[in-house]
C-alpha cells in the first residue's frame, strides 16, 4: 500500500484553561476570531449558535470550532468549562467554519483530566512539558477525526512556506517583498505572483493578515496594554494599529478582547 507524506501543521498552543461559567457572552456578541477552539463542557446547560442553528454542548461529547467561525454562546445553566484555543496553519487553516463534536473518547478524556490536575500544580519545568504534551497530543488527535471534505487543500509550494513561515516568525519587523523573494530565489515579480496563486492573497496581504492574527492571540492571552501589542505586531502607533485591526476583524481591539473574557467566563 502506498502512503503519501505530508507536512505536519503548524500548530500553536495559545490558551488552555478549565473554569466555572456562570455567564458565557451575549448572543449580541460574534466569538468569531483567527484561532480554533476546542470546548469539553463537564455538565449540559450551555449552547452555541451558528448558523441560525443551536449546538448543545454535551458532556459525552468534545468540540472544534475552526478559526473565523461566527458563532454565539448561550449558558442556561452553570457548567465546568474546560477550553483549550490553539493557531493552525495549512492545511487547517483553510477549514469550512462551522461546530465539529464527537462522541469523546476514554483517551481523551484522560489527557483532560490529567491537563486539568497539572493546572492545580506548581509550574515547574516536568509539569509544563507534561501539560504541553498532553495538549499537543489532544489537539492533533481531535485534528486527525475533523472531516476532509470541510477542508481546503491549496497546492503545496516549499519556496513559499518558507516565505510564509518567515513572515510568521517576523511579525514585529515586516519583511519586504524583496527579501521574502530572495528567501524563495525568484524575482519579487515572480515571487509576488506565485505567492499570490498559491496562497490566494499577495505576500503583504498576507503579511498583514498573520500580524493581525498575532495580535488577536496577544489579546486573547496577555494582559499587555494595545500600545505594546501594536509594537509587538510591528504597527508605528495604537492609532494605526487599531485602524487597521479594525478594517480586518470589524471591531476594535479593546471591544475584540471584552468579548473574548466574556468567551472564557471572565477568567475566572
Amino acid at each position: 500500500m502506498c502512503m503519501k507524506t505530508f507536512v505536519a501543521p503548524d500548530i500553536k498552543i495559545l490558551t488552555c484553561q478549565s473554569v466555572r461559567l456562570q455567564h458565557w457572552g451575549k448572543r449580541t456578541e460574534s466569538f468569531r476570531a483567527p484561532f480554533w477552539r476546542l470546548y469539553r463542557n463537564h455538565q449540559p446547560g450551555a449552547t452555541v449558535f451558528f448558523a441560525g442553528k443551536g449546538i448543545r454542548l454535551l458532556p459525552t461529547h468534545i468540540y472544534l470550532i475552526p478559526q473565523e467561525t461566527d458563532f454565539f454562546p448561550e449558558l442556561r445553566a452553570p457548567v465546568r468549562h474546560f477550553f483549550l484555543h490553539f493557531a493552525a496553519h495549512a492545511p487547517f487553516d483553510q477549514a469550512m467554519p462551522g461546530v465539529y463534536g464527537w462522541r469523546i473518547e476514554s483517551a481523551q478524556t484522560n489527557r483532560i483530566k490529567k491537563m486539568e490536575s497539572l493546572m492545580l500544580a506548581p509550574p515547574t519545568p516536568a509539569m509544563m512539558e507534561q501539560f504541553n504534551l498532553c495538549a499537543f497530543a489532544l489537539v492533533y488527535d481531535l485534528l486527525a477525526h475533523f472531516p476532509q471534505n470541510a477542508l481546503t487543500f491549496r497546492p503545496v509550494d516549499e519556496h513559499i512556506a518558507l516565505t510564509q513561515a518567515a513572515i510568521r516568525n517576523s511579525t514585529r519587523s515586516p519583511l519586504p517583498n524583496a527579501r521574502l523573494a530572495a528567501l524563495a530565489h525568484m524575482t519579487p515579480n515572480a515571487f509576488i505572483r506565485r505567492f499570490t496563486e498559491v496562497a490566494g492573497e499577495s505576500p503583504q496581504q498576507y503579511a498583514r493578515r498573520v500580524r493581525i492574527e498575532q495580535a488577536c492571540a496577544l489579546l486573547n492571552t496577555t494582559g499587555q496594554s494595545i500600545e505594546q501589542i501594536a509594537d509587538a505586531t510591528g504597527f508605528c502607533d495604537r492609532f494605526h494599529f487599531t485602524r487597521v485591526f479594525t478594517q480586518v476583524r470589524g471591531v476594535s481591539p479593546a471591544a475584540f478582547r471584552h468579548t473574548l473574557a466574556a468567551g472564557s467566563g471572565g477568567r475566572k
